[in-house]
């Protein structure tokens, strides 16, 4: 459950996502905030296990009036955005940037190993 508070207007919205556990405890993922007076996380459409429902982790974005649905089809991995939120660094490495507005996804930098 996440509980939205405007410090200004005492205004507040309720959200509640279903339950995700990494077998010997609940699994948070990371909320990224934006200046955009909203918060960006993963979320999973059923409760159950990390593992099984890893691959349909949808991104999501919250505020204290609505939530809706980030253009992201990877499923659920290492996310950094920009403080707007527009823009982030996503997959193994944070390798690829995505415009969370268009789903356009760019490799923007390529690991070697030796």
């Amino acid at each position: 459950i996440y509980l939205l508070t405007n410090m200004k207007t005492g205004g507040k919205k309720k959200f509640e996502t279903p339950a995700l556990s990494n077998y010997s405890q609940w699994f948070i993922p990371e909320i990224i905030w934006t200046n955009k007076e909203s918060f960006i996380t993963f979320t999973s459409p059923v409760p159950g296990l990390l593992d099984a429902n890893q691959p349909n982790l949808v991104l999501e974005e919250f505020n204290i009036k609505t939530k809706h649905q980030l253009e992201v089809e990877d499923g659920y991995g290492q996310l950094v955005c920009s403080p707007s939120g527009e823009e982030c660094l996503i997959g193994d490495g944070l390798s690829t940037l995505i415009n969370l507005s268009s789903g356009e996804k760019m490799k923007w930098i390529e690991y070697k190993s030796e």
